[in-house]
């Protein structure tokens, strides 16, 4: 539904809800705290990892709204206020209140920040992104930092989504592309005021925690030191390829060939894309030794660990991709929405994502053993790579009053 302007009901309910606030009086941003508007969260590792990340670096000044069900947070004292009803509104009564509310919660000097991801381009629901785009359009319109942390363009955006986009830039909006190819396809798309940035989950400083090998051996169900390779099924892929759990067979014959036990990891388990009902076909389909599945939820640290012992990891999630190539594990990506092309050149290996088609086996396989073939001069392209990337993550949160990454010491992976 439409009001004057072409603008959408939703974003003139969110600009009505605004408009009753008294404006920002631009005082230096460093006085208050950080808005961060969470993806929905429940059941996925990746969106647990980016607000993981977004957290270390803002710390206590963060005040995170959760827009999902649930988020396991980093650290028990999280400070959170739930707004199921502002992007995913159930009634319009509840969207009204709930995006009163969250115009009420920001103070003056407070920074309003959207985890952006893949949620911006309207690939998954046009009005959940142009209600994002509306929310943080009025925060700059109202005189605060407001900015879209790490964000891909798929290119195919609805018309009304980049209308929304551009209105939010506009009103002063921050926009932080975090690949390359997102940031060429916003300024074909007349979005001309986005910057170069990396997804924020490369920010994450210092090494993952500790963990005692022989447990993380009893998580991946490998033998004690064995090689091994992580492999998820994504639900999301599965919907788009024919014959998927045939394709994965395949897979893993190769990698069984080559020596490598294969771990099953599910990296989204809800209702709306189940990646451990898809694991579970495969295994089933398999029926050998060679292959076990995780069977849990884990968190995003103990992913991080399991990517570092791993020999390579197959995925249709790009944030597990992430997550591995941080730890210098070259990860061969199933590509959706048109992600994960920024993501691999951005690493410098292109070659690295693959494409969702009938030839999906054959093109995983042809990659696999390529990069099996030399895995020393991959980790060492990866090595060179990561710091830059880590930079490029890093202004994310320029202008917030957080300590550069150079003042943080950060450690670098593999030193």
């Amino acid at each position: 539904m439409k009001v004057a302007g072409r603008l959408h009901l939703d974003a003139f309910l969110i600009s009505r809800c605004w408009s009753r606030i008294r404006p920002a009086s631009r005082r230096s941003v460093e006085l208050g705290r950080v808005i961060v508007i969470a993806p929905p969260a429940s059941g996925n590792i990746g969106d647990e990892a980016m607000v993981h990340a977004v957290g270390q670096r803002i710390g206590p000044r963060m005040r995170l709204v959760v827009t999902g069900e649930t988020i396991r947070a980093d650290h028990p004292d999280m400070d959170s206020v739930h707004l199921p009803d502002l992007v995913y509104p159930r009634r319009l009564s509840a969207f009204i209140r709930a995006n009163r509310d969250l115009a009420r919660l920001v103070e003056a000097g407070d920074a309003v920040a959207v985890l952006g991801a893949d949620m911006m381009d309207g690939g998954y629901s046009p009005g959940a992104a142009r209600r994002r785009w509306a929310i943080v359009g009025q925060a700059g319109r109202a005189g605060h930092d407001a900015r879209v942390l790490g964000f891909s363009w798929n290119g195919r955006a609805p018309r009304s989504v980049k209308r929304a986009a551009r209105r939010a830039a506009k009103h002063h909006a921050q926009l932080l592309a975090r690949d390359p190819v997102s940031l060429r396809r916003l300024q074909r798309d007349s979005i001309t005021t986005a910057t170069a940035a990396a997804d924020v989950v490369f920010s994450r400083a210092g090494m993952p925690g500790e963990m005692h090998t022989s447990e993380l051996d009893r998580i991946a169900g490998v033998a004690a030191g064995a090689s091994f390779a992580i492999v998820n099924a994504s639900a999301l892929v599965a919907r788009k390829v024919d014959r998927h759990v045939e394709h994965y067979v395949r897979i893993i014959e190769c990698l069984n060939a080559r020596g490598l036990h294969c771990v099953l990891l599910p990296h989204v388990i809800r209702s709306s894309g189940n990646d451990l009902e898809e694991c579970e076909r495969i295994a089933r389909a398999v029926g050998h030794a060679g292959l076990s599945i995780v069977k849990e939820q884990l968190d995003p640290e103990t992913v991080r660990l399991l990517a570092r012992r791993a020999d390579v990891v197959v995925s249709g999630r790009m944030h597990l991709a992430v997550m591995a190539l941080g730890e210098l594990t070259p990860a061969v990506t199933i590509g959706t929405q048109g992600k994960v092309e920024g993501l691999m050149e951005l690493i410098g290996r292109p070659s690295l994502c693959i494409a969702p088609s009938e030839s999906l086996g054959d093109d995983v396989i042809h990659e696999v053993e390529s990069v099996l073939a030399e895995p020393a001069r991959i980790r060492t392209q990866l090595k060179l790579n990561i710091p830059d990337i880590r930079r490029l993550a890093e202004r994310n949160f320029l202008g917030l009053g957080i300590a550069d990454a150079a003042t943080m010491e950060i450690q670098k992976v593999g030193d």
